[in-house]
């Protein structure tokens, strides 16, 4: 795993925490921590995805600029 994928999972968890704490005494608490753990896990997702997209680009350019 990538260093920004490691970042975005852990930005996903912190908002998860958060909601938690927060959205414990509010009405309808149990959609809002739904709603946050869905988001934030398709988020973590996608970030992780774009990093090893760019990872491999990465790669890939090293690879071409070095046999040539």
């Amino acid at each position: 795993m990538t260093r920004s994928g490691i970042v975005a999972a852990l930005v996903g968890l912190a908002a998860i925490v958060l909601v938690l704490v927060v959205g414990q005494d509010m009405r309808d608490s149990g959609f809002i921590i739904r709603a946050y753990i869905i988001t934030a896990a398709i988020l973590v997702g996608y970030t992780w995805s774009l990093a090893r997209r760019l990872e491999r680009a990465r790669r890939a350019r090293e690879e071409r600029q070095s046999g040539s």
